[in-house]
């Protein structure tokens, strides 16, 4: 999830608007209901597979973490912050931070926009809570109404791979990876209408959390925060 500028994130969720257009064979996908955000957002979610897009790269999938916390103040009109890092090349790899902003539908809470905190609402991208179980620990995210059938005739689709409008995530609570719980998600990813081959594995395996910096909302207003005593701009990442 990383963003080069604001300019070049606008356009690009100005095109994927424009053209993210429904195939008649994708199923209209209905995300999680009954959705408890405080619960949701009260410990960290650790990504056990994910979709290559054009702002994940392979090369990114190691050690990525999500944490979300409620801004004390909205943020350019973004209540909720989420902070999620990665390594890269390896679980030792250079480490990413990239603090971001949502919001939610008050009509439907779990489906949430994501983007750097320097853009207009209206134009981030959608962050679909798709199914989310607490008791069993785990949370399917993707880059909302998938539109690409898999060409197999099997009734899945995928997103696309752009800036926005794109992805799919599996998420668990735990850091070590459960592989029957992963299998276990990935057909009720295909339940809900998106095509899990997509996926790809994400090592969490060796990652050191322990000194990584805490989201703090008081400490927010940049859109960025580094554990370091580097701060960055909206939009920049931060590589420690």
């Amino acid at each position: 999830m990383k963003f080069t500028s604001s300019t070049l994130f606008v356009l690009a969720c100005a095109l994927t608007s424009t053209f993210a257009a429904v195939d008649d064979e994708c199923k209209k996908v209905a995300v999680q209901q009954d959705f408890d955000y405080d619960t949701y957002a009260s410990k960290p979610w650790y990504v056990q597979s994910q979709m290559v897009t054009d702002i994940a790269p392979p090369s990114d999938f190691f050690c990525v973490r999500g944490r979300f916390r409620l801004l004390d103040e909205p943020l350019n009109g973004y209540p909720i912050g989420v902070l999620v890092e990665n390594r890269v090349d390896n679980v030792t790899g250079v480490r990413i931070i990239n603090d971001l902003c949502s919001f939610s539908d008050p009509s439907d809470p779990a489906k949430l926009v994501l983007s750097i905190c320097n853009v207009p609402r209206e134009v981030a991208g959608d962050y679909w809570i798709v199914r989310y179980n607490e008791e069993e620990g785990y949370m399917i995210i993707a880059g909302g109404q998938p539109t690409i059938p898999s060409g197999r005739g099997d009734g899945l689709c995928k997103t696309g791979t752009g800036f926005t409008q794109s992805g799919l995530y599996i998420f668990t609570r735990e850091q070590k990876r459960d592989e029957e719980l992963v299998k276990k998600v990935m057909k009720v990813a295909e339940e809900a209408g998106y095509d899990s081959s997509v996926l790809k594995f994400v090592d969490q395996e060796g990652c050191d959390y322990a000194d990584d910096p805490e989201p703090n909302p008081k400490e927010a207003k940049s859109g960025k925060k580094a554990k370091s005593a580097k701060k960055a701009k909206s939009g920049k990442k931060i590589k420690l």
